[in-house]
C-alpha cells in the first residue's frame, strides 16, 4: 500500500464536516426516464425522505432568461434520499451513486451504510462495472472549538499538510485553505 501502516486515531472532537463516497458507472438512462420506485423501496427504511433535484447548481441572482437557457443542458435527474435526522443521504443519478454523511464516526459504520444503496443499485440498475470510486473527507478544523485558538497552525498540523499555514506571519490573515489530491491506486496482484 502507498500509505504507511499507522495506529488508528479517533478524535474526541471530530473535524470531519462531511464524508462522501461516490461510485461512478456507465450511464443508465432508465434512472432519468423512470421514477426509482424499486430502488427507493430497498432503502426507504433508512432513507425515508425523498427529493428530486437538478444536478446543476446555479449561483443565486442569475437572470431568469439565462437560467432557462442553461437548465435544459443539465437534463439529468438527481434523486436524493435522506435519513430522518438528515445526517445521511444517498444521491442517485444516471452515472453515479453517492453516500454522504454529515456526522461521520468511523469507516466501518460508513461502509455498512453504503451496502444497502449499493445492493439496491445492483438489483435495479445492474451497472456492468464501476468506472471510478471517489472518497472525499471534508475536514473543518476550528481551533476555537478545540480550545486551541492561540496555538499556531504550524504546531497543530504536520508540515506536509499545513502549507501556507506554517508561515506565522501569513497564517493570521488566512480565512481558509483547501487541499485536494487524486490518487491512482496500483492494481492488486
Amino acid at each position: 500500500m502507498l500509505f504507511p501502516d499507522v495506529p488508528r486515531v479517533i478524535y474526541e472532537v471530530n473535524p470531519l464536516e462531511e464524508v462522501i463516497c461516490q461510485l461512478r458507472f456507465l450511464p443508465v438512462l432508465k434512472i432519468d426516464t423512470e421514477p426509482p420506485a424499486g430502488f427507493q423501496e430497498e432503502i426507504r427504511a433508512e432513507y425515508p425522505l425523498y427529493e428530486s433535484k437538478s444536478p446543476l447548481r446555479l449561483p443565486a441572482g442569475l437572470p431568469s432568461s439565462l437560467v432557462q437557457m442553461i437548465l435544459p443542458l443539465g437534463g439529468q435527474k438527481l434523486h436524493e434520499f435522506t435519513s430522518q435526522d438528515r445526517t445521511w443521504s444517498v444521491s442517485l443519478g444516471r452515472e453515479f451513486l453517492a453516500l454522504t454523511c454529515r456526522a461521520y464516526e468511523r469507516w466501518e459504520f460508513f461502509r455498512k451504510r453504503l451496502e444497502g444503496p449499493l445492493e439496491a443499485l445492483r438489483k435495479h440498475y445492474d451497472p456492468p462495472f464501476l468506472t471510478r470510486i471517489g472518497l472525499r473527507y471534508r475536514d473543518v478544523v476550528r481551533r476555537s472549538r478545540l480550545q486551541l485558538a492561540e496555538m499556531p497552525w504550524s504546531e497543530l498540523l504536520q508540515p506536509w499538510i499545513s502549507s501556507v499555514l506554517a508561515m506565522p506571519e501569513a497564517a493570521k490573515h488566512i480565512q481558509g485553505v483547501q487541499t485536494q489530491f487524486v490518487l491512482n491506486l496500483p492494481e492488486e496482484t
